[in-house]
């Protein structure tokens, strides 16, 4: 009819319909038990299917984070530490060889990248952030073996990387260019 708003309407009420019919698909889990050969799987190698937090008793209570479906919250107010666990977690997976990506809604990438330092270094946090002399040997002794260390890409997303706050198509998008195996946000 010429009416490019019906024809946008009717478009996208014809794809929700072609969507939810073409997606449909069930298991029958009493027929189907092909999820015994995953789980013999599971127990040949569990690092295929999960990730160590770096906290040794969080992982002996979750088993560590579910590379398949696990979405995890931290919640605590202002200073507790949420930041520096997440990025520990990072840090843990990188030490596993994982591409780890955090996204970070306040720091800057130099104070991720410090924090980052820092646990896998074991360099003193303040002295880093306050420009101590003291550390320099040491930090320059790390960063020039970082590259040889085996460890896994972290990649930094922050607001300034994407013309302000993270959306999910902004976090999908982060992921997929990346070919990040697990999200920090």
């Amino acid at each position: 009819s010429g009416d490019t708003n019906k024809a946008v309407d009717y478009f996208l009420h014809s794809v929700d319909n072609l969507h939810r019919g073409s997606a449909l698909n069930s298991t029958d889990i009493i027929s189907n038990r092909s999820r015994y050969d995953r789980y013999l799987d599971r127990t040949a190698d569990q690092s295929k299917y999960y990730i160590h937090t770096g906290f040794p008793e969080l992982d002996v209570l979750i088993g560590g984070i579910d590379r398949e479906n696990e979405d995890m919250v931290i919640a605590a107010r202002t200073g507790i530490g949420k930041s520096w666990t997440l990025i520990k977690m990072a840090a843990e997976a990188s030490k596993q060889g994982l591409c780890a990506g955090i996204y970070s809604g306040e720091m800057t990438v130099d104070k991720v990248g410090y924090r980052i330092d820092t646990l896998l270094g074991h360099i003193d946090n303040k002295g880093i952030m306050r420009g101590q002399a003291y550390i320099q040997k040491q930090y320059k002794q790390y960063m020039d073996n970082l590259p040889s260390m085996g460890y896994g890409p972290i990649k930094v997303l922050t607001p300034a990387d994407i013309a302000g706050p993270a959306t999910v198509e902004a976090l999908r998008a982060f992921i997929e260019k990346e070919h990040l195996d697990i999200l920090f946000v």
